[in-house]
């Protein structure tokens, strides 16, 4: 039956359509993609992360300047902190002008005691200043040697 409407469509359009017919089937698209494809996706992939990090460095970093900002205007201060056991610890907080000493688990916060401002005793601004890496990396090479 097939053959019949092959025969018609020869005879009602000519002999060229089967011919052509025949000839588009057996053409397919090259499967090959050029190496300069592949080369310029890659750098393209590669611009495209580096923007990606360089978005999420800059955002970080704005982000940590305004919650930076937020805690320096904020009324609620940690003094220091003493490890109790895994996930309990001793706070001295200073809310305000007042110290107090609070007892901090994971379910739950236990006002301790009020301390006295004059009995607290504060860490030097200075002694609590990290060193910069390239401090380290020196400390680090003279104790390698």
């Amino acid at each position: 039956m097939m053959t019949g409407l092959l025969v018609r469509l020869e005879t009602s359009r000519g002999g060229d359509l089967l011919s052509k017919l025949k000839d588009d089937t057996t053409q397919t698209a090259p499967d090959r993609v050029s190496t300069l494809d592949n080369v310029l996706q890659l750098v393209g992939l590669l611009i495209l992360l580096v923007v990606i990090l360089a978005g999420a460095y800059y955002a970080t970093r704005l982000v940590g300047k305004v919650n930076q900002g937020k805690l320096k205007k904020s009324n609620f201060e940690v003094i220091d902190a003493c490890r109790l056991g895994r996930s309990s610890f001793l706070q001295i907080i200073k809310i305000a002008e007042e110290y107090f000493v609070i007892a901090v688990s994971r379910d739950n916060v236990s006002f301790i005691t009020k301390l006295e401002a004059d009995k607290v005793i504060q860490r030097e601004a200075e002694a609590e200043q990290k060193p910069n890496f390239k401090q380290l990396l020196e400390k680090f090479k003279s104790n390698k040697k």
